[in-house]
Order: structure tokens, then C-alpha cells, then sequence
């Protein structure tokens, strides 16, 4: 059984970001909203760093000077060349998850682990609310793709079992694109609970029913729902983990296992943390649905400010145990 409590988080108030710690760099996501200009500027570090996505341009009005901003909207060619501008330290790099796009924040720690950085912290600061309640949107209506994010994907083969499991959001409609697409999967949906506030449980439920009929179930039946906390991708790495090993217990063929980032920015990194620890290599991919337009940032003021340590060499230790274990 594997343990991701092994990995370190705390959480602080906005008031407490430069207690956090202290970094050689620090990476964030440009964006207009108080939780992640509060974050840049608070916490302390020798270097900080903005990007900016194409994807969010229409709505962030001028672009600060110095600001790494690349036309570019694959996730993989776009932090390629991020990395190979910035030219970050071999340590000490810690990253702003608030204001990024989820398949560019998962390719990142692909790509900083590859790189043999020893481990990598993470700041995400909650919203304290979203001022369009149950209607805020995350993405635009049109879905312009549908695919696996890059580095996150697998050969799958036709005639086996299919599991798709997709984080619950704000988004119905790209909900609806990932079950369409993998319209004779069993689904099953990942909500966060205990949510980021109590109001945002109902919020997100509200919005995932409305995809209840592609689902083919209603949301929050027990047997299909599935419970992570909303501020806590070690949790969520570890349900994955459950559920995926029970499925596959019970598959009488070799299971192929979808997983939809549509949830926060802690439950992406749940899932990228899952998938880096023990499904590289097999049969499971992180699929995303892109959109056309993504607002920066429709949120309100900061509750919560959180740091993660993703530490990658326990991650290669735990995989070699695998490994072993396995052979």
C-alpha cells in the first residue's frame, strides 16, 4: 500500500505567504486577481517569474514587462520553451499553481522531474469566493479538442474495459465532451470534499448534474461518486490509487483507466502526482478537454494559502519499491 501521506503540505493565511518559505525561484501564472498578485509579491524569492497563456490573453488586458508570453498553445512545446528561457535553478524552484492551465501545470512537473530536480514546491491559494456563485465558468462553451494531456498518455487497446474517472467542476460542458468521448467507459466522478468553502460543494454538484444524463447517472449516488478534499492532491492520489487497484481486482479484462482533470488545481496535482508514482508506462492517460477562451482568474479575495512539497526523490524511491516489488 502506498503511503502519499509521505508528502509534506501546510497552509497559512494571506497574511502569513512570506512565512512559507524562502526560494531561489518562484514561477506563477500571470493574473489580475488579489490571490495570485499577493502571492508574487509576498513571497520571498532571489528570482520570480511571470508567464502568461495564450489562452488567457483576452482577458488580462496588458501583459507585464518581462512576462514569458509564447504563442504556443501545446502544453508541452510551451513549458519546453519556458524552461529553456529561464534557465531555473537545479533547486529551489517553487511553483504559483493558482493562476495555471492544468494540462501545462502537469507537463511542468513532468518536465522538473525529468530534469532531476530533487523536489519542487507548490503554492495554491483558494478563493475566498466566486462572485458568479454556480455560474462562474472556467472555460469558454466551445470545446476546440479533446485529447490526452502530453506526456500523461498511453497506448490503449480496442476490447478492453474502460474506467473514467473525472474530476467534478464548474464546467458541464466539458464534462459532457470527455463522456462522449468515452461514451461505453464506466464513470465515475470525483468531487472535493470537504470543499475549498462549504457553499463550492453545492456549487460544483449543481454544475456537474447538469451533465448527469452523458454520466448516465445522477451525481452523488454512492456508488459513483467519489470524495477527495478539494485543497489536498495527496488525498486525492491516494483515492485514485484505491479505486483504480479495486477496478482492476474486479476487471475481468486488463482495464484501461481515463482520468479528467475538471476539479482544482490541488486535485490536478493529485492526479499528475498518481500517474507519475504508478502509471507511467500502463494503461491509464489524463485526458483534457481545450477550450476556446479561459478567463484568467473569476475569482474573489484568498482564503487559504497552501504549500506542497512534491519531493521527487521519494517519488523515485517509492518507484523503484514498485519496480521491485512488481518484477
Amino acid at each position: 500500500m502506498i503511503s502519499f501521506a509521505a508528502f509534506r503540505k501546510r497552509a497559512t493565511t494571506a497574511a502569513g505567504i512570506s512565512t512559507l518559505g524562502s526560494w531561489r525561484c518562484l514561477v506563477s501564472a500571470f493574473g489580475t486577481s488579489d490571490r495570485i498578485t499577493a502571492v508574487f509579491r509576498d513571497a520571498r524569492a532571489s528570482r520570480k517569474l511571470w508567464l502568461t497563456f495564450p489562452e488567457h490573453r483576452s482577458s488580462l488586458g496588458q501583459i507585464p514587462k518581462g512576462c514569458f508570453d509564447y504563442d504556443c498553445r501545446e502544453e508541452d512545446d510551451f513549458i519546453t520553451e519556458f524552461l529553456a528561457q529561464a534557465n531555473l535553478p537545479d533547486e529551489g524552484i517553487c511553483i504559483d499553481c493558482t493562476g495555471f492551465l492544468k494540462p501545462h501545470l502537469m507537463f511542468m512537473l513532468r518536465a522538473l522531474k525529468a530534469a532531476g530536480q530533487k523536489s519542487v514546491d507548490v503554492i495554491y491559494a483558494e478563493p475566498d469566493y466566486y462572485a458568479a456563485k454556480e455560474k462562474t465558468s472556467f472555460a469558454g462553451e466551445v470545446v476546440e479538442d479533446l485529447r490526452p494531456v502530453r506526456g500523461f498518455e498511453s497506448s490503449m487497446r480496442e476490447g478492453k474495459s474502460d474506467l473514467l474517472i473525472v474530476g467534478s467542476g464548474y464546467d458541464p460542458q466539458l464534462t459532457r465532451a470527455i463522456c462522449v468521448k468515452k461514451a461505453h467507459a464506466r464513470k465515475l466522478v470525483l468531487l472535493g470534499f470537504p470543499s475549498l468553502r462549504p457553499e463550492m460543494y453545492q456549487e460544483s454538484l449543481l454544475r456537474t448534474s447538469e451533465a448527469g444524463e452523458a454520466l448516465g447517472f445522477l451525481v452523488g449516488q454512492d456508488d459513483k461518486t467519489l470524495f477527495a478534499p478539494a485543497n489536498d492532491p495527496f488525498a486525492t492520489a491516494a483515492v485514485v490509487h484505491d479505486v483504480v487497484s479495486r477496478s482492476r481486482l474486479d476487471s475481468i479484462d486488463e482495464l484501461d483507466v481515463y482520468l479528467c482533470p475538471l476539479g482544482t488545481k490541488p486535485q490536478t496535482l493529485g492526479l499528475a502526482l498518481y500517474y507519475l508514482l504508478e502509471a507511467d508506462h500502463t494503461s491509464v492517460t489524463v485526458y483534457s478537454p481545450f477550450a476556446s477562451d479561459v478567463p484568467s482568474d473569476p475569482s474573489r479575495g484568498i482564503g487559504k494559502v497552501w504549500l506542497y512539497t512534491i519531493d521527487f526523490a521519494l517519488l523515485s524511491e517509492i518507484e523503484t519499491e514498485l519496480h521491485g516489488a512488481k518484477a
